[in-house]
């Protein structure tokens, strides 16, 4: 499979026949021996050779693509004062072997950290990649913590001393 983004080079070669004059109709339309593709889809690539005397000959490749990228998307939170969000990100697609999470602020890490702001509001980014695929994924979101409730006394009416 290929990178989704990624370029790949494709060669054909032709021999015996002639020996010379041969041409090259690919798919594509392109006209050369070699090629270079940036498929957007999973496709074949088909190319047509030819010597001018002998039978045409096909040759063709299938070029498969890693599914893109994704990750669970997270909304925004309010927890109270104390409070902690434990998250489970999920990454889907991509290359398997090297799917990784990247955290704004990097002092979160992992799929599965357990997320502890300060009172107020903090906004958090996780992205998904695969050090392949060119369009990395993102989910953005913000958690809002409460200020702490306090407590205060007042007697009314004011004693009097004398």
């Amino acid at each position: 499979s290929l990178c989704r983004g990624t370029s790949v080079n494709l060669s054909a070669v032709l021999s015996g026949g002639k020996g010379s004059g041969y041409t090259y109709l690919w798919s594509t339309g392109q006209t050369t021996s070699n090629i270079t593709v940036t498929p957007s889809a999973a496709g074949w690539y088909v190319v047509t050779g030819n010597d001018g005397c002998s039978p045409t000959v096909k040759d063709s490749i299938k070029i498969n693509l890693y599914a893109p990228l994704s990750i669970n998307k997270m909304k925004d939170t309010t927890l109270c004062f104390g409070q902690s969000l434990p998250v489970n990100m999920v990454i889907g697609g991509g290359k398997s072997t090297s799917l990784a999470i990247r955290w704004i602020p990097v002092t979160v890490n992992g799929l599965t950290p357990t997320l502890r702001p300060a009172p107020g509001s903090q906004k958090y980014i996780a992205i998904a990649g695969d050090a392949c695929t060119i369009k990395e994924d993102t989910t953005v979101f913000t958690i809002n913590i409460l200020q702490p409730l306090t407590a205060g006394l007042s007697i009314n009416p004011s004693p009097v001393c004398e």
